[in-house]
């Protein structure tokens, strides 16, 4: 009977360890948490910053239907860097929904010399689309560019500027539809007018043709002499989507299943 208490009692430590070691793990984190999109857990922004940047990440929220999170740690305990952030926003906002978390590193030299680290996850399809590698390096790289400037405080507030440009310069489907069936319309109502415009009106004939012009036809052969084909073989470019250079969204697997971009450095 003991035995058998032991047995399930171990099986349930061994089913449930992983789901409570990752609570524990982020449990510093979300310590006072009530849905604010800046979590300064490193304690590395001023008052003002973190009241200002949580007031534009609201707004950006509600303007693109795309979460928008600041996250400071001073470690990713067992995890990387990617994959603290991508668990962590899926702690926070489930599996593959519109969002973007950006996540600050600040005391671990396991990532980096300085153990700075910064990473930013998109989730959600739109936002994977919208925010591609490209828009991500330039976003990370702000923020440094910020930090190195002025610290902390300074590399938010660069970050957030080109996070604004970015996504408030953007249209959704919906509008680039309405935009593209407007100029539709524009450019067959131009073309119609103009037609209009320069139609001209049908005259007589003044000189006949048919009966006042002779064509002789005569035969002409054209003998080929010599001919050379050059074939050159030209490469194809295989390295695939996802480079900034080409503006595509490279995406890996969570250890929850959902699917993120993003990408990160250290500084």
């Amino acid at each position: 009977m003991v035995k058998s208490i032991v047995k399930k009692a171990a099986a349930a430590v061994m089913i449930f360890a992983p789901a409570l070691c990752f609570s524990q793990q982020f449990a510093s984190v979300l310590s006072g948490y009530d849905g604010q999109l800046v979590i300064d857990s490193a304690r590395v922004f001023s008052a003002a910053t973190v009241e200002d940047t949580e007031a534009q990440l609201q707004e950006l929220t509600q303007k693109t239907g795309s979460t928008q999170l600041i996250v400071t740690v001073k470690n990713t305990a067992n995890r990387t860097p990617e994959a603290y952030a991508d668990d962590l926003y899926e702690m926070l906002y489930g599996i593959d929904t519109e969002g973007a978390l950006l996540l600050v590193v600040t005391e671990d030299t396991r990532w980096n010399s300085t153990g700075r680290y910064v990473h930013l996850s998109t989730s959600g399809e739109n936002t994977i689309a919208k925010i591609s590698d490209a828009a991500v390096n330039t976003l990370c790289n702000a923020f440094v560019k910020g930090f190195e400037r002025g610290g902390y405080d300074e590399g938010v507030r660069l970050y957030m500027k080109k996070l604004s440009e970015h996504l408030k310069n953007g249209i959704t489907g919906a509008e680039a539809a309405a935009s593209s069936g407007a100029s539709l319309i524009s450019m067959v109502t131009m073309f119609f007018a103009t037609k209009k415009k320069y139609k001209m009106k049908k005259q007589r004939a003044i000189y006949n043709v048919q009966h006042n012009s002779v064509v002789n036809f005569a035969n002409v052969a054209d003998t080929l002499i010599n001919s050379r084909t050059s074939v050159r073989r030209i490469a194809r470019d295989s390295s695939g989507g996802g480079g900034s250079g080409g503006g595509g969204s490279s995406t890996h697997t969570s250890s929850g299943g959902g699917t993120h971009g993003g990408g990160g450095r250290g500084f």
